[in-house]
């Protein structure tokens, strides 16, 4: 028969292998979880390093891209604008980087800039108050900046940071949008789409080519503004393959958007 200090040393037998496996089982986990924190630093490390590698070897490729393009640019568009004038026209303030870029482009294919026109809105729209009224306004400031002379003389004589340039009339345009704001009232905004549809009406019955034109960086992109006036859109005019399709487009290319932005249906016209 078993005495008590049997029972006894039974028990504490079973609490001694308790207390090791724990104290074992405890130790191992750690082990085993130090080894999965030591894989898992060093597979994010090596993601990271890929990721730096392959950003790296894009934005070079990028760059010998933009090299290539700008190397061959001189003999793609020579001669394309010979002789041709061809009106700046922004819709809101044209910014340097956009109006450089696109002389840059039309003085490359031969042609010069005729005149920068800025119309800022609201105040292009001063003491108007009916939608029609709005797109009698820009149609006719339209015609008169492709005609040039006298009429756009006038204008920027009333208001010389807005109107520049020799305005002896055009034969293309091409056209910024500054990005609305947010904070327009329903109205302003039917007036203000109102003028745009009849500035971009008065520029197309003038002028043999409209083309709309912003930077890669431009937010929100004003391509569907663009398209919704049946012009053409170049969404990355200040890269050598945006001054291209400017060039080309301006020589008579088909009506498309043109870029590098996901809505651009290809990066330049072809050749």
């Amino acid at each position: 028969m078993f005495d008590f200090r049997y029972h006894a040393l039974s028990l504490v037998a079973v609490f001694l292998a308790l207390g090791l496996g724990i104290v074992l089982g405890a130790t191992i986990g750690d082990s085993l979880v130090s080894e999965a924190n030591r894989d898992l630093r060093s597979s994010l490390r090596d993601d990271v390093v890929k990721a730096r590698r392959d950003a790296r070897e894009a934005r070079e490729g990028s760059e010998r891209r933009d090299e290539l393009i700008e190397t061959a640019l001189p003999e793609l568009v020579e001669d394309l604008l010979a002789g041709d004038r061809v009106a700046v026209v922004s819709l809101g303030a044209i910014p340097d980087q956009v109006e450089a870029s696109a002389r840059e482009g039309i003085e490359e294919a031969g042609g010069s800039v005729d005149s920068v026109s800025e119309l800022p809105l609201p105040e292009a729209l001063e003491g108007v108050t009916e939608p029609e009224a709005a797109e009698a306004r820009g149609r006719r400031l339209g015609v008169a900046i492709v005609r040039g002379g006298r009429p756009l003389r006038r204008l920027e004589g009333e208001d010389p940071g807005a109107f520049r340039g020799e305005a002896e009339g055009a034969s293309e345009a091409v056209l910024y949008r500054q990005p609305p704001g947010e904070d327009r009232s329903p109205e302003r905004t039917r007036l203000e789409r109102s003028f745009a549809d009849g500035l971009v009406r008065g520029l197309d019955s003038e002028a043999t080519t409209v083309v709309g034109v912003e930077r890669a960086s431009t937010d929100p992109s004003q391509v569907s503004f663009f398209e919704d006036r049946g012009i053409s859109s170049i969404d990355d005019v200040e890269t050598a393959a945006g001054r291209i399709a400017l060039a080309l487009v301006l020589d008579g290319a088909p009506r498309a958007r043109y870029g590098l932005k996901g809505s651009a249906e290809r990066p330049i016209p072809e050749l």
